[in-house]
């Protein structure tokens, strides 16, 4: 199982983590690391991404990560890279399901 250095996780406060896909291939991306502070890979291999965890505490400061509608303060994101061409009814995965080590 893949951790979280805590290197990447500064000493601010956080109330919530909320957890997302990203409707992407199992491969993180330059776009999708300037939305989410940590991206899942399909391999379980862990992505940090670029918005700043400390600009999301507090008073949102510029380069904060807007990755939950009126939710981002105090929040930290992460995401997994799954679900590139899914249909949700009849439900179909497409090529890029949730994975086990993920």
């Amino acid at each position: 199982m893949n951790v979280i250095p805590g290197a990447w996780l500064p000493a601010v406060p956080m109330n919530r983590i909320h957890g997302h896909w990203t409707a992407g291939g199992h491969k993180a991306n330059e776009t999708d690391r300037k939305a989410y502070h940590f991206l899942v890979e399909g391999d379980g291999n862990i992505v940090r991404g670029i918005p700043s965890i400390s600009a999301n505490s507090g008073s949102l400061k510029d380069r904060y990560s807007a990755h939950t509608l009126n939710a981002n303060t105090d929040s930290i994101n992460i995401s997994m890279r799954v679900m590139a061409g899914a249909v949700e009814s009849p439900f179909d995965p497409s090529c890029a399901p949730l994975t086990v080590p993920q």
